[in-house]
């Protein structure tokens, strides 16, 4: 997303405000917010996707997930 360095936490609060969004963040370049969306349709996705448009005023790019990584951490506390 494109968003105005003086509106960035606002922008932000529009996209935390949404269940789906699991991860947000802020990016040195022309695109500087970045966020994960995870629906359960893309019907789904591209309604919040334009509310967000319409909310914030800003430019989104849907890159969506090409392949899906799963990484496995273990922790070893003593």
């Amino acid at each position: 997303m494109k968003a105005p360095a003086d509106r960035v936490d606002e922008v932000a609060q529009i996209i935390n405000g949404y269940e789906e969004v699991s991860h947000n963040y802020l990016r040195p370049s022309e695109f500087n917010i970045w966020f994960t969306l995870s629906t359960e349709s893309e019907t789904r996705m591209q309604e919040i996707l334009s509310e967000i448009t319409e909310r914030t005023g800003c430019k989104v790019v849907n890159l969506p997930t090409k392949k899906l990584f799963k990484i496995g951490v273990k922790f070893n506390i003593k």
